[in-house]
């Protein structure tokens, strides 16, 4: 990965060339999260694991067994890009993208989705 200097610099060519690779977006996505403050990435993360949940048919037992499914899924995907016409896997994503570390049990996702 490359520096914040570095991004930066890249980040302003793409501004003025109004082109920006995806490679840079991912770049500096994993950087501004990597800065942001635990609890808040742990925050935005389960608001898109809630909200992919909710899309998902059945019972919330039923739901986490197929978001963990997904998450471990996704998770194996180092270079995916949200996006497209499946809202749940751009959800899923997402959370990934802001916390590497999200969980892949459904145990756990469970106890995220019923907060609603």
């Amino acid at each position: 990965m490359a520096d914040l200097p570095e991004l930066m610099a890249r980040l302003r060519v793409a501004s003025v060339t109004g082109s920006l690779s995806p490679d840079l977006a991912r770049e500096l996505l994993l950087e501004l999260s990597s800065r942001a403050d635990r609890a808040e990435r742990r925050e935005l993360r389960d608001e898109r694991l809630r909200a992919a949940g909710a899309l998902l048919p059945g019972s919330p037992y039923e739901r986490s067994r197929e978001l963990a499914a997904r998450v471990a899924r996704l998770g194996a995907l180092h270079h995916a890009a949200p996006g497209g016409a499946d809202m749940v896997r751009s959800l899923v994503l997402e959370a990934l993208e802001i916390d590497p570390e999200t969980p892949r049990g459904w145990r756990q996702l469970l106890r995220i989705i019923d907060e609603e």
